[in-house]
């Protein structure tokens, strides 16, 4: 057996029951701290920004320590991605779990959240042509959600 040569350093999964899935498709996360650097950052309207790390600082913006973000090539054919958004409308309490990975694939760490769906957006665009023609895929979806956080990280290794 051979160790995955490029393993992905952290990967989220959903803890539905006795299951435990990994979110597929996971584009960005972002756990919301105080972080003073970035206030300055987006205070200071001089510095040209470009338009993917504005919006960024934006979500940070609306955020609060402890908010995570999660983007999402979104499927809506995916059952976990249907989970994630309908947790939202619902207000059900969701279990994420966090696992950090070592160059070699061997877990460090995995920690447990419990967090609800604050809000989420969908967005929708035409794919370029070279990633339809790879892909196969007309259109793009991506999903923003802002989960709130309800308690400490927990260990769970």
């Amino acid at each position: 057996m051979t160790a995955p040569t490029n393993p992905d350093p952290i990967v989220i999964y959903l803890v539905d029951g006795d299951r435990v899935v990994p979110i597929p498709g996971l584009v960005d996360f972002n756990l919301t701290v105080e972080n003073p650097e970035v206030n300055e950052e987006r205070d200071d309207n001089r510095r040209r920004v470009n338009p993917r790390r504005a919006q960024q600082l934006r979500r940070r913006r609306r955020a609060n320590p402890g908010d995570i973000s999660l983007t999402l090539d979104y499927n809506p054919l995916d059952q976990v991605h249907r989970k994630l958004l309908d947790a939202g409308g619902d207000d059900i309490l969701l279990t994420l779990r966090i696992v950090a990975r070592d160059a070699g694939g061997q877990t460090v760490r995995a920690r447990e959240v419990d967090c609800s769906v604050l809000r989420y957006t969908l967005s929708c665009r035409q794919t370029r042509r070279r990633r339809m023609l790879e892909e196969g895929r007309i259109y793009s979806c991506e999903a923003d959600l802002r989960l709130q956080r309800h308690g400490d990280f927990y260990s769970v290794m």
